[in-house]
Formats: structure tokens, sequence, C-alpha cells
């Protein structure tokens, strides 16, 4: 009897499976009929554009703002694959940031600027990253930077806007022009201090000790803009594998893969009047034994 039970059980089942597949397949028949009278992302944004560039209807700035935020959103989900296209996603990330963004002559050179700052994008007629430069305001040359060709070039967009927002953060202090000049310069020269400390401590070979008794800990350097980061403690919670339910070594490649531990970020605030570094203070001195010693120049109306 149970056996005869679960048999018609069994076949119910199979009917009503069945008849989920077909209902599925009815549904999607009825949405591939459809799909012919459907616009793409592509035209459906062109569309929103056109309506906010429309003169026959005033549109009141809520309506507008409503209007920008959609074609912020279908322009976020448009593949990028081509110049027009990367065009538009840089120019809709960068309003979104509140910078300013221009399209050279030659329409494949963008430029994406602050009053402190400025990126130039060089794109070829596909819409592939050829190069990236930052232009800093009060530095004569530019330099090109992989990390954000790199981003692009792989459609991070996240990682992309993430590292404009890094370098607005450097200028984002309280001063004149003149004075936010200087803020790179001095952020730069702190990094080249701290990176010359990290290159003393490099003897110790144990991840533990770089850790926890050096003195600047595991050191990261500034990746376009993305700040310089320095790890200076690892729990051991951290290296708890829940898989394996064991406990993983301390190594660096981890620490700096996985993001574990404690860290600070090398940054600028605004602060009361604070004298900042305008050049290295550090440099390296070997004893008779041949140690190497760092010394620390004083702040000097030169180097400030």
């Amino acid at each position: 009897m149970n056996k005869l039970t679960n048999g018609t059980n069994t076949g119910q089942l199979a009917i009503m499976d069945k008849s989920k597949d077909w209902q599925l397949e009815l549904l999607m028949e009825k949405l591939r009929s459809k799909s012919s009278q459907f616009k793409s992302l592509t035209e459906m944004a062109k569309t929103v554009r056109m309506a906010m560039l429309e003169k026959r209807y005033a549109l009141d700035s809520v309506e507008k703002s409503q209007h920008q935020k959609c074609l912020d959103t279908l322009q976020h989900s448009i593949k990028v694959t081509s110049l027009q296209s990367m065009v538009e996603r840089l120019e809709s990330l960068t309003r979104q940031l509140g910078l300013k963004f221009v399209q050279g002559p030659s329409g494949v050179e963008l430029f994406i600027s602050s009053d402190m700052f400025y990126l130039e994008i060089i794109l070829d007629q596909t819409g592939a990253v050829l190069d990236v430069k930052v232009h800093h305001e009060g530095k004569i040359e530019q330099q090109s930077c992989q990390e954000l060709v790199s981003c692009l070039s792989k459609g991070d967009f996240a990682d992309f806007t993430a590292q404009l927002e890094g370098f607005a953060s450097i200028y984002q202090l309280n001063a004149e022009k003149k004075v936010k000049c200087k803020a790179f310069t001095a952020l730069q020269s702190l990094e080249a201090d701290l990176s010359t400390l990290a290159q003393l401590q490099m003897f110790m070979k144990e991840p533990f000790n770089l850790l926890h008794k050096s003195p600047v800990g595991i050191l990261e350097k500034r990746r376009g803009g993305h700040p310089m980061k320095l790890t200076y403690f690892v729990s051991p919670y951290d290296l708890i594998n829940t898989e394996k339910c064991e406990l993983e070594p301390i190594t660096i490649e981890a620490v700096i893969s996985k993001s574990l531990g404690y860290s600070v970020t090398v940054c600028m605030e605004g602060s009361a009047g604070q004298k900042l570094q305008t050049s290295t203070l550090i440099t390296v001195n070997k004893n008779h034994n041949g140690k190497s010693t760092p010394s620390y120049a004083s702040l000097t109306n030169q180097n400030t």
C-alpha cells in the first residue's frame, strides 16, 4: 500500500513539474513575441536625453533631477562596448562626483577635472583606453597612471570612481589655492619618508615581527587614487579558516590580498595651521658596522 501511494505521489510531482515547465515556456514565448516592441537601453537613454533637451515643455528642477537620475541609472546598466558608450559612462560618473568633464576636439581625448587636478584619458576609436595621465596643480609634469588605465580597461568603474574620490579628497582643505597646491607635495614627501622606513625594516623576515614590532608595519604604496596603507596589527581571529577549521599562517601576501587586520591610510585633512613637510626629512646613514639608521631633519622654512 505504501509503495502504491509513493508511486502515485511521484507521478503527481512529475506532472506538476511538467506543468510548471510548460507555463514557464509559455511565459517566455510571450516575452519573446513582445521583445521587438521594447527599446534597447541605449535607445532609452537617448530618448531620456532628448526629453531633457525638449523645449516644448518646461522642466522644473525636480523633474530635471529625476530625468538625470534615470539617465544615470540607464547609463550604468549599458555595457561599455564602444567609444560613445565609454564617453557617456565617464561623463555620467564625473557629473555624479561634482567634477568637470570635457571632450577634446578629436573625440578620443577626455578631461576630468577639479580646480586642483585633472585627468587626461586617451582612447582609441573603439573606446579602448590607451593612457590616463594625472596632473596636479603646481606640478609641472604629468604622470601616466597605470592603475587608472587598468581599471578602465577592465570596466571596473567602481574602482575608477573610488580613485577619483581619492584624488579629490587630497584637496578637501579649508585653505587658499596656493596652500592647497602644496598638499599633494606634502603627501608625496611623507609617503617617501615612510617608504624609506619600510625599506630599513626589510631585514625582518618574519611577517609577525614586521607587523607587530616594526615602525610602519606592512606598507602598501599609493596606487593611483588609492592612498598609502599601513597595516599594523592582525588578530588571530583574522587568520581562522572556517572551512578547514584551522589557523592559517601570517603572510604578507595574505594580509594585502585579503585586507586582513587593522590599518590606517595616509591622507590629508583640514585642521588649524600646521607646518607640513614639502620635501623628505629622512636620510639614511650607515655606521661602522654597516648598519643603516635613519636621521630626521627638522622642519624649516626651506622644507615646509
